[in-house]
């Protein structure tokens, strides 16, 4: 969000550096996260909610394609979004 603001005013050097942090720290906090859900499926006991899993999956699908649909909609007509639905739909950005 200030990259505009301050990429200007940094040395190249320094706007490696700050590129190369951010990188290691976000794998650095990824790595943790990860530990902690590990560490906390194995130690509890866990119960399936078959319900709650397909319900889960069907909002996740639904939300995905009411915000594909709109992107689609804003970005052209109603022939990209027939045409190019699938590949809008299945590339994996929000």
């Amino acid at each position: 969000m200030m990259k505009h603001y301050v990429k200007p005013n940094m040395s190249a050097k320094s706007q490696t550096t700050v590129k190369y942090f951010l990188k290691v720290l976000s794998s650095i906090c990824e790595s943790i996260v990860f530990m902690y859900l590990g560490i906390v499926a194995m130690v509890n006991i866990h119960q399936l909610d078959f319900t709650f899993i397909v319900g889960t999956l069907a909002a996740c699908l639904i939300s995905r394609v009411i915000g594909k649909c709109f992107i689609c909609f804003i970005i052209s007509s109603t022939l990209l979004m027939i045409k190019y639905f699938n590949i809008v739909f299945l590339d994996g950005t929000d």
